[in-house]
C-alpha cells in the first residue's frame, strides 16, 4: 500500500492497495485524531474522492483512526490502534 494524489494535487488518498492485476482494491484515509473516531464526514470524503482514482470504483473503503469509526459509519475496513500495535509486533 501507498499514498495515492492525483496530477493536481486536488485529492489525495493516505493508502491505495492495488492486486496483482494492478487494480485498486482499497482506498484508504488515516485519521489520527486524540479523542475523534472516522466519522461521516471523513467517509463522505473518502467515498467521493475515491471516483478519482482510476479503475477504483469497487475498492473497498478503508479507516484508520485510533479510535475506530463512529456509530453508522460504514466503512468496509476499520483498523484502530490495537490492530496496528499488533501487525507491528507480528
Amino acid at each position: 500500500m501507498n499514498a495515492w494524489w492525483e496530477r493536481t494535487g486536488t485529492h489525495e488518498f493516505d493508502l491505495v492497495g492495488a492486486g496483482h492485476d494492478g487494480l485498486p482494491l482499497v482506498a484508504g484515509s488515516v485519521k489520527w485524531r486524540e479523542n475523534q473516531p472516522f466519522n461521516d464526514r471523513d467517509l463522505a470524503k473518502l467515498a467521493a474522492a475515491r471516483s478519482v482514482i482510476p479503475h477504483a470504483e469497487q475498492a473497498s473503503l478503508l479507516a484508520v483512526s485510533p479510535h475506530g469509526v463512529a456509530p453508522g459509519v460504514g466503512v468496509d475496513v476499520v483498523l484502530d490502534a490495537a490492530d496496528l500495535l499488533t501487525a507491528w509486533q507480528a
